[in-house]
């Protein structure tokens, strides 16, 4: 083998000299060759070239996801910069631009939204991470905004700013509530929710341990019922349309129902497991046991009676060793088996006395 592991190193070392991490390539085709008892330099080779594709797929693929990312990262960036560009308003001169607006304005209304666009990327960060993309979050805010800016009162004496806030926290805890649950909650419930994620998040730092319900209620204002309610509602369910961050050769995105597997039963399955002891008697006859190999499966399995028995009764029943008897029971399985209906025998929901002994006995 340290011949082999030689030709691999000499392969690698002499003819491809710009693989990455030479050791560790070294060291998984070995792997591979030492499984293998039979095998040439050019099939050594030929494992060689397929290790390094391998490596370019992941790198490509890595590529991507790093592009994806970078572009939505450059889109928040270059939102930022234009949004820079207009300036900060003093209070003398956001109740000008009202009192235009109070006009009929337009192009004021528009310039008061611009200058404060800049409060809205202030709040959100303290909202990332929810479940909604920034953008969208942003975008939330700025309805927001837009909303305050309609419903201002300058004559209060109160700055904008101040007003604004609670309208732009106000649009992003509704958009949080409403796009990022499938199943839709009420806003009650969700202040609620809001409220207990943030007492047990003080738990936790202050205990070291995530809390039973019963311990947040003792801790918190809350109920035992409502902490309980909490925890049922506070998961966010996953979508089967939710995208996983791979991206095969062929640039297709995959998605969460793609890895869950199929579970469902084959018609054929679906039939054996229906099927009566009378038709699994037809089924063992039409496998090509003999008379004796047939008792002897019967008997052991509990199929003749609903008693399993032992070697020893078997052979006092058929005045032969137990030894003979385990060898027909053996032969008798192998021919169900190759006949590729034993699994469907024990899966049949008629026999409800082979149990999970049964089957380790005839195994």
């Amino acid at each position: 083998m340290s011949n082999k592991n030689d030709i691999i190193s000499t392969i690698i070392n002499k003819y491809y000299d710009c693989i990455p991490e030479k050791s560790k390539c070294i060291e998984s085709i070995s792997t591979i060759v030492e499984q293998q008892k039979d095998i040439d330099t050019k099939q050594i080779i030929e494992l060689i070239d397929d290790y390094i594709k391998n490596i370019d797929n992941d790198l490509e693929k890595d590529k991507k996801i790093r592009k994806n990312a970078n572009n939505s990262k450059s889109a928040v960036r270059n939102y930022i910069n234009e949004i820079q560009e207009y300036p900060l308003l003093t209070r003398d001169e956001e109740i000008e631009l009202f009192k235009e607006m109070e006009q009929g304005n337009k192009n004021a209304k528009d310039l008061l939204i611009k200058c404060n666009l800049r409060l809205v990327i202030s709040i959100s960060k303290s909202y990332m991470n929810r479940g909604l993309e920034y953008l969208d979050l942003i975008q939330e805010g700025n309805i927001g905004l837009m909303t305050a800016v309609d419903k201002f009162d300058y004559r209060l004496g109160n700055r904008f700013s101040t007003y604004a806030v609670t309208w732009i926290r106000n649009s992003m805890n509704r958009a949080l509530v409403e796009k990022t649950r499938i199943i839709y909650l009420p806003h009650r419930l969700s202040d609620k929710i809001r409220k207990y994620k943030a007492i047990q998040g003080n738990f936790i730092a202050e205990k070291g341990y995530y809390p039973t319900p019963k311990e947040m209620a003792q801790y918190s204002d809350l109920s035992l019922e409502e902490c309980e309610e909490c925890e049922l509602y506070a998961d966010l369910p996953l979508s089967l349309d939710t995208k996983i961050n791979t991206v095969d050769d062929n640039n297709h995105e995959s998605f969460l129902r793609e890895l869950i597997p199929d579970t469902s039963k084959t018609t054929e399955q679906i039939i054996m497991e229906n099927i009566t002891i009378n038709e699994i008697y037809k089924i063992i006859d039409n496998a090509g046991l003999k008379e004796k190999e047939k008792i002897v499966f019967l008997l052991r399995t509990g199929l003749k009676d609903g008693n399993t028995k032992t070697l020893k009764e078997i052979g006092k029943i058929l005045g032969l060793t137990s030894e003979r008897i385990r060898q027909l029971q053996v032969i008798a399985t192998n021919k169900l088996v190759d006949a590729g209906i034993l699994e469907y025998i024990y899966n049949s929901k008629s026999i409800n006395i082979l149990n999970k002994d049964n089957k380790k006995k005839i195994r």
